[in-house]
């Protein structure tokens, strides 16, 4: 359980670069192959096989990170819970620290810390309920 738990902190603290690189990601390397054209060497370019195995994991990866955020923050706006929202974009994506994040807020610092926990239970469910692990 700690595990899913260190997975939906990372998710979170790394959202914002995760998205920038999920959009950014290219595979240049990849072309298709003419088969209407006689081949000289014997095999297939296991070097390219690879390569695109070890792209398509880490933008599989970076997608389920950034879907585990965007479904907490998709829940919270269906429940029109607008302080959680603000919390999540100030502690998270603007990288305030909790304390910073709690007089923002209006709230308590115990508040602050019973708020993550929620907000990484929802996660932990959304995860769970989509498959993203």
């Amino acid at each position: 359980m700690q595990e899913k738990i260190d997975y939906i902190k990372t998710a979170f603290k790394r959202y914002k670069e995760n998205k920038r690189l999920f959009r950014e990601m290219s595979f240049d390397g990849v072309r298709g192959i003419d088969y209407s054209k006689g081949t000289n060497k014997t095999g297939t370019p296991k070097g390219h096989e690879q390569a695109l195995v070890q792209y398509l994991d880490e933008k599989r990866e970076l997608e389920k990170q950034v879907e585990i955020v965007e479904r907490v923050l998709w829940f919270y706006k269906l429940d029109e819970d607008t302080a959680k929202i603000d919390y999540i974009k100030k502690r998270w994506f603007q990288g305030l620290p909790l304390y910073r994040v709690a007089m923002d807020c209006f709230i308590s610092s115990s508040t602050a810390v019973n708020w993550c926990k929620e907000i990484f239970d929802i996660a932990t469910r959304a995860a769970d309920l989509f498959n993203l692990w």
